[in-house]
């Protein structure tokens, strides 16, 4: 084999590792809404400030927050299923109305 292949086949083999754990951390983020929300309440103490239904109507976006600062977007499909789409310790302040992003 070629350095030239011997380069690809590992490029190859990298992406595909690299697509099955980033896979199995997405199925780790997801489940059923109300273990989610059980989690998020006893392990970081967070509650509902927001949600949204998204264009499609497909799904329900939350913003679950904690006096400590901690934060996570939540995605609840129609189904019940849910996926931590994003999460951070950083306080969550509400941008003023009227102020540029």
């Amino acid at each position: 084999m070629t350095a030239t292949a011997c380069r690809l086949a590992l490029a190859v083999l990298l992406l595909v590792a690299a697509g099955a754990a980033s896979e199995a951390a997405a199925q780790a983020a997801c489940g059923p809404r109300a273990q989610i929300r059980k989690h998020l309440g006893a392990a970081y103490g967070e509650r509902p400030l927001s949600m949204a239904l998204t264009t499609k109507g497909d799904a329900v976006i939350e913003l679950w927050t904690a006096p400590d600062g901690s934060w996570t977007l939540l995605k609840t499909s129609v189904h019940g299923y849910a996926c931590i789409l994003a999460a951070g310790r950083t306080p969550w302040e509400p941008q003023p109305q009227g102020d540029p992003l």
